[in-house]
This record gives structure tokens, C-alpha cells and sequence, in this order.
């Protein structure tokens, strides 16, 4: 069972931080380029398609462009499978998220300095070369890790400010006491339990103040985030110690709903 754990860039150096959005800056230019050329004509995870983008045009090493081209067509398959699962007609979509890297660029390790907890090693831009980041353990990361058998994965989803670590920790035993829950996902109210129980009514107010918003501003990126957070606190007012069996709708258009919310 795998675990994500957001983790602060915030001690890294100014001239490390160039050197990420450096990075950032290039593997998302490559990630798109990949997009646009699988979305006119179909590739696959080979020589043929990966020399599409020459090397001359890009700063990218051939890792890295691997790593671009697996995520543009990982992309790609996605948004065209959710629209012919809709029935619904599909733009080409535009990458500005998180790369996503494994061991072959990323490398975490245990610190033994003072005030830190982690080492993250990052390949970047510069050939041969690694940026060394210091970094804080989080409450949620130390929560995986006290799992007998819990292990850090190799690898990240990095951008700007903070990157995504992973930890594998070994499935555990299903439980045999508690009761049985059902809930319901709405728009007005966020759950409605099978017990009467309403959480997240205010959310309806919510998605219309990210309506209000223009798309892609400062501010509309600040009504996501809240509106993530809410979500996050909903789930988490649920009784969890006390359910053996949850019983839960489809979630995948709460964020949504039927006025097309921005994502």
C-alpha cells in the first residue's frame, strides 16, 4: 500500500531553487511538445517517438526525456479515455504539473545533521551534477514511517516549493469490530451519512466563489487550494475509528459537480 507525503523546498537556497525551475521549466516544455505529438500522431515508449523531440532543442538529458515522453503519453491515453468513457469531445491537454521522477533522478536519504531530517538528492539541468536539499520529516511522514515494514521509495513528484515522497507500507489486516457506514457525495452538503449525519455544507458557496474567479489567477489557485483543504477536513470528520466497512458512491466529479468547475 502505497502513502504520498508532501515535503517543503523551503530550505533549500536561492541558487538551488533557480536551478529547479530551471528544470521544471525545460521537462514541462518537453512534456508538452511529447503531448502535442502524441495527439497528432500516435507513439508509444520507443526510439522512434522519443527522438521526436532532438536533443539540440532541448536541455533535457536523455533520462529526462525519457521520463517526459513515458508522463506525456501516460497523459495522453488518460484524457482520451476519459472523454470517450463520457462520450464527450476532448482538447488537447497542457502540461504545468508536477514531474513525476523515480530513483533514476531522485535519491532520499536519512540526514545526520542538526536540524534536519532528510537528504534529497535531485539530478537537475547540469550533467553529473546533483542539488543537495535539507529537509524537515512531516507529522503525516512520521505517521507511515512508525508502520512496521514501511519503507521511503525512491523517487518524487517535484515543483516548485515542495515535492511528493512515497512510502510503501505493508497491507494491513482488515478490521473485526466496528460498525458498517454509508455515505453519500453531494454538492449542497460534501457527505451525508447513512446515520443523518450532514458534513460540508458550505460547499456550495465554495465552488461558486471559485466560479467567480478568473482562470488561472492568483486568486482562483487560492480558491482550489481552500477548496481542497475543505474537502480534506470533510474526510477526516468522518468517525474512522469506529468504522469496519464504508460503503461510498462514485466520487469522481465532486470536485466538479455539474457547473463544470475549474481543476
Amino acid at each position: 500500500m502505497r502513502r504520498a507525503c508532501r515535503i517543503t523546498l523551503k530550505f533549500a537556497t536561492a541558487k538551488k531553487n533557480r536551478s529547479i525551475n530551471a528544470l521544471l521549466q525545460a521537462y514541462r516544455a518537453a512534456v508538452n511538445f511529447y503531448i502535442e505529438s502524441l495527439w497528432n500522431e500516435k507513439g508509444k515508449l520507443d526510439k522512434e517517438t522519443f527522438d521526436r523531440l532532438p536533443s539540440k532543442n532541448t536541455r533535457l538529458s536523455e533520462r529526462y526525456k525519457s521520463a517526459a515522453l513515458r508522463q506525456a503519453l501516460g497523459i495522453v491515453i488518460a484524457t482520451k479515455k476519459s472523454a470517450k468513457a463520457l462520450k464527450k469531445p476532448c482538447n488537447m491537454p497542457v502540461f504545468k504539473g508536477e514531474a513525476i521522477l523515480d530513483a533514476k533522478f531522485v535519491t532520499i536519504e536519512e540526514s545526520n545533521l542538526k536540524d534536519f531530517d532528510l537528504i534529497i538528492k535531485l539530478s537537475c539541468l547540469k550533467k553529473n551534477h546533483r542539488i543537495i536539499i535539507p529537509t524537515k520529516k512531516t507529522k503525516v511522514l512520521n505517521k507511515w514511517s512508525n508502520f512496521d515494514d514501511a519503507k521511503i521509495i525512491q523517487g518524487c513528484s517535484l515543483t516548485e516549493n515542495k515535492l511528493t515522497l512515497w512510502i510503501n507500507i505493508p497491507e494491513q489486516p482488515l478490521k473485526e469490530e466496528g460498525r458498517s457506514l454509508g455515505v453519500d457525495i453531494g454538492v449542497n452538503k460534501v457527505i451525508t451519512t447513512s446515520d443523518g449525519n450532514l458534513i460540508g455544507t458550505e460547499f456550495k458557496e465554495l465552488r461558486k466563489k471559485i466560479q467567480r474567479k478568473q482562470k488561472d489567477s492568483k486568486a482562483c489557485k487560492r480558491a482550489l487550494k481552500e477548496r481542497d483543504n475543505f474537502l480534506r477536513f470533510c474526510i477526516n470528520q468522518l468517525p474512522w475509528k469506529e468504522i469496519k466497512f464504508l460503503a461510498i458512491e462514485d466520487l469522481k466529479n465532486l470536485k466538479k459537480g455539474k457547473s463544470s468547475l475549474l481543476l
